[in-house]
């Protein structure tokens, strides 16, 4: 990043504006300046819809790299850059609870056709990883959310799923 410069002098109002709105477009740039190309980009991206379309089944970082062909390592750097700070594991799980808080809230299926339905052979650690996600065993989260105006339920349940994240990782 270039250091900013002060003009000498502003004649006008409008100038400072500019100046002030150019400042703020390099600032900007320099510091959400992509740190992976455009290509590897697209491949995380072409990994997060895998995930999105294999979430019921065995997911392993390995295997989504392979697919968008890149190495393991480098794939697991790249994708928690891309994604905001957030690990392949920890982006399956929240894309798992998400799916499942989406059933619990449309279905009245089991909790164990759930869990199997979003890649858990486990209840009871789909039943743990589920409660630490959103404070609710399943049943409890279904008793209380299905039903009703989902669409307003569902935003107050992810901002409350977004806000358990950012207290855990505190």
């Amino acid at each position: 990043m270039k250091p900013l410069e002060l003009p000498e002098y502003f004649s006008y109002w409008v100038e400072v504006e500019e100046w002030f709105n150019e400042a703020q477009d390099s600032m900007f740039r320099a510091m959400y300046r992509p740190s992976v190309s455009k290509e590897t980009t697209a491949s995380i991206l072409e990994a997060v819809s895998i995930i999105h379309e294999q979430l019921s089944t065995n997911l392993t970082a390995a295997d989504v790299a392979e697919k968008v062909h890149m190495s393991r390592s480098y794939f697991s750097v790249c994708f928690k850059q891309v994604m905001g700070g957030e690990t392949f594991h920890e982006y399956v799980r929240l894309a798992r609870t998400k799916q499942a808080m989406d059933y619990f809230m449309h279905t009245n299926e089991k909790v164990a056709t759930v869990a199997e339905k979003v890649g858990y052979t486990d209840v009871k650690y789909f039943s743990k990883v589920f409660k630490k996600s959103t404070g609710f065993l399943p049943s409890a989260y279904r008793k209380k959310y299905a039903g009703g105006n989902l669409f307003d339920k569902q935003e107050t349940i992810v901002s409350e799923l977004n806000t358990k994240k950012d207290i855990d990782e505190e």
